[in-house]
């Protein structure tokens, strides 16, 4: 007899969700800005295929403190830090300058614009966790996850599914983007990102190069990342074209220096 999945059950249950920020005003334009987010997950998959370790889990999905800074003329300072036990790792660090009216430079290390799922915000997410495909991106390694992005799709590989492909920098990247957001009228708006990143370079020669192109329809998004619900307050209709490309990414014993591109698009509405 044939072993398939008879069903799959996932329980994602937010034990104590908290995100909490306070902002202190040193004048009308400049403002220091302190955030904690905290998200508990409890995870239970029942299904036939073994799973190892991944049967019943509690955990501490996301806890975070970050630090923004607007202090400076037209620069924006950030810094983020996830906290996994005794350990505290630095996983965001840019400096954002506004160059135009509407149109600013990150640089340092951020989320590269490689799909919407990439650009939803942490806070601002419909369930505690993003779509397998977001680990299809370079940063993410280039991976498959199925059973509500917890499993990779192993496929044999020795690297559990992750394409042995290791960005410096898991899921952030450093480098620098340019971003900018423009109204044609009250109904119709557009943003766009282009960027330049480390990637994950074999050779140690070739850069990341991603770009994004967002459309909306209704109401605009304007910030650089998303949502993915406002909770009824737009009427949007957001279309997305993104890529994501690098040369000479992995160095295989049979083909060679090999390279990476990934194109989306996406489709938002609400």
């Amino acid at each position: 007899m044939k072993k398939f999945l008879l069903g799959a059950l996932v329980l994602s249950v937010f034990a104590l969700p908290l995100n909490a920020a306070v902002k202190i005003n040193i004048d009308d334009t400049k403002s220091i800005d302190i955030g904690f987010v905290l998200q508990n997950q409890f995870i239970m998959n029942g299904e036939t295929i073994n799973l190892g370790d991944n049967a019943k889990t509690f955990n501490t999905r996301r806890a975070r403190l970050n630090l923004g800074a607007n202090i400076v003329d037209y620069t924006k300072l950030f810094l983020q830090t996830e906290i996994s036990g005794q350990t505290v790792t630095l996983i965001d660090a840019w400096a954002r300058f506004n160059i135009y009216e509407n149109g600013y430079i990150y640089t340092g290390r951020h989320m590269a614009p490689a799909s919407r799922t990439n650009l939803t915000s942490t806070t601002a997410l419909m369930a505690i966790d993003r779509p397998g495909l977001t680990h299809k991106t370079l940063a993410w390694n280039a991976g498959s996850k199925y059973i509500m992005n917890n499993t990779y799709f192993t496929d044999g590989r020795p690297t559990d599914g992750t394409s042995a492909l290791a960005a410096p920098e898991a899921v952030r990247d450093n480098g620098v983007t340019l971003f900018g957001t423009y109204s044609l009228n009250n109904d119709l708006h557009y943003k766009y990102y282009v960027g330049t990143y480390k990637g994950v370079q074999a050779s140690n020669n070739d850069l990341r190069i991603t770009g994004r192109l967002q459309v909306n329809i209704g109401d605009a998004e304007k910030g650089y990342f998303d949502k993915s619900t406002y909770f009824g307050n737009k009427d949007t209709i957001a279309i997305g074209l993104s890529v994501d490309n690098q040369k000479n990414v992995l160095d295989t014993a049979d083909k060679g220096l090999v390279d990476y591109s990934l194109y989306t698009i996406d489709l938002f509405t609400e």
